[in-house]
């Protein structure tokens, strides 16, 4: 049940009700790789939320969190969000890296000063694009 005007702090991805829609309508449950709307489709690779709507405390299914979007992409795990922005003139990627726990947490680049993390979080996201075969 879902209480009215309650505020969930759990961040989740928009997308990610698509993948609550479909598993409260599936008639049985669909193996993680199959896409139950349109078979062939790309991987859905989200979790249902549907633990976190129906306990705002629970704990979230994602620990890490990716967005794609054209050229563009985001990873997020805990505090620290690594951008990947496309250069459209240079042809390039620029990186950089913020801490969202800040009061202005995409204000501040901290690539330069923590190379390990954007190392890490790099290692995540092109893990995740092999994974669900981003072209």
């Amino acid at each position: 049940m879902i209480i009215a005007q309650s505020i969930f702090k759990t961040p989740v991805l928009t997308a990610l009700w698509a993948a609550a829609f479909l598993m409260s309508a599936a008639s049985e449950p669909q193996p993680a790789a199959k896409n139950p709307v349109f078979p062939g489709a790309p991987k859905l690779d989200g979790r249902s939320m549907i633990s976190i709507v129906a306990d705002p405390k629970a704990a979230s299914a994602h620990e890490i969190l990716h967005f794609a979007w054209a050229k563009n992409w985001a990873v997020r795990r805990g505090d620290w969000k690594l951008i990947g922005a496309f250069e459209p003139k240079t042809g390039t990627m620029r990186l950089s890296l913020h801490n969202l726990a800040e009061s202005k947490p995409e204000v501040k680049d901290h690539a330069t000063e923590q190379p390990e993390i954007v190392k890490q979080l790099m290692a995540l996201h092109v893990a995740w694009e092999k994974e669900v075969d981003m072209k």
